[in-house]
């Protein structure tokens, strides 16, 4: 009988150590930079330029910009002037649509920040957003590049990568799990505003 409870006990152990295990082995968290003199109490109103869409699903840009704009909003983090006046503005300084990041001159954002009254640039690149096979099942994944710029002198102030792949968070049990890729989205996005400095 001290046998059975014996092997009883290591198998719950051993089980207990595989949910353990396989719950955080793809959680790895979003990797990110902050420049070391920047401050970033001083960005007051930034600009959110349309995230770049480097997927096969066409919306995915639009998608993940509206998400992003609800996320800091909500967050009241920044006082936000919309993409459509950013494109718009840029349109008006001759500037290349979509606006990537890397392609802008220091003197093309200086005179895009101007024009918008704003202290920082918001840009993002969606790199994945699609469906994701799990077993029998497919999950959403996607991942999010954000990076904050100072409009007057180009630097980058803050950047991240983040890839969040749904699925239960507890293996074996159907808790917690994410299904659609909107809910993902906006997880992702969510996760990128709460690593924003204060």
């Amino acid at each position: 009988m001290e046998r059975k409870r014996r092997t009883i006990g290591t198998w719950m152990d051993i089980t207990l150590l595989l949910i353990f295990v396989l719950q955080f082995q793809n959680c790895g968290g979003p990797r990110r930079f902050v420049h070391a003199e920047a401050d970033i109490a001083y960005y007051e109103r930034v600009a959110l330029a349309p995230f770049v869409n480097m997927t096969g699903d066409r919306a995915a840009g639009e998608k993940a910009t509206n998400a992003f704009l609800t996320e800091v909003l909500i967050s009241k983090r920044f006082e936000v002037v919309e993409s459509g006046k950013v494109l718009r503005t840029a349109r008006e300084n001759g500037l290349p649509s979509p606006l990537k990041l890397g392609e802008l001159t220091v003197e093309e954002l200086k005179t895009l920040g101007d024009s918008l009254g704003v202290e920082a640039m918001i840009m993002g690149t969606v790199r994945e957003y699609n469906m994701v096979r799990i077993g029998q099942t497919q999950y959403p994944q996607v991942t999010l590049d954000v990076e904050l710029l100072d409009v007057a002198t180009s630097t980058t102030v803050w950047v991240i990568s983040h890839t969040k792949k749904g699925g239960p968070n507890m293996p074996f049990l159907s808790v917690g799990e994410t299904f659609t890729l909107g809910e993902m989205l906006q997880e992702t996005c969510r996760n990128v505003v709460s690593k924003i400095p204060k």
